[in-house]
């Protein structure tokens, strides 16, 4: 038996590869996910709209502060002011904030992370909770609140719950 030059005698074969059973971390969202990410982000822009309609409404604001201050209160009319654009800032900021969190949990939700799926899925249950009690709104609102809900039962769909499992499985090997 000859060996060739390049070849050392004795030598033994490379090893095979290893398979760590990694699963292969799905390039592409299935549609309901893709779906559920879209319908959360229609749900974050219906509460920054919402937010925004509020500076619309100030002087009713402002009209509701001065009947209650009538009935007994002690506000001037400096403060009654004050007291209304605090408020609708203040409205403004968390319109913002909610609006952020939605977007960036649904980017999330879309990456197939589980956790973000379970906190959408929270503020989806509290958007019926509020529709169930008809606490108020608009149609903006109403709008959101029924795309939160399409959203958290598009997010639960077979294929939506294999592939957030793919992914899981998939970041356990890194």
């Amino acid at each position: 038996m000859t060996n060739s030059p390049d070849q050392e005698p004795f030598a033994y074969p490379p090893p095979p590869p290893i398979n760590t059973g990694a699963a292969v971390a799905p390039t592409t969202p299935p549609t309901e996910i893709v779906g559920a990410f879209w319908a959360y982000l229609v749900a974050a822009i219906t509460w920054l709209i919402g937010g925004l309609l509020v500076i619309g409404q100030k002087q009713q604001i402002v009209d509701s502060l001065r009947d209650a201050n009538n009935q007994g209160g002690a506000l001037t009319e400096s403060q009654i002011e004050t007291a209304a654009n605090v408020g609708v800032v203040l409205v403004v900021i968390v319109a913002v904030v909610i609006s952020a969190l939605y977007a960036l949990f649904a980017f999330k939700l879309k990456a197939g992370r589980n956790w973000a799926r379970i906190v959408l899925t929270v503020l989806a249950a509290l958007a019926l909770i509020s529709l169930l009690l008809g606490t108020g709104g608009n149609i903006v609102s109403y709008i959101g609140q029924f795309a939160a809900i399409v959203a958290a039962v598009l997010s639960f769909m077979p294929s939506s719950s294999a592939y957030i499992a793919q992914v899981r499985a998939s970041r356990q090997y890194r």
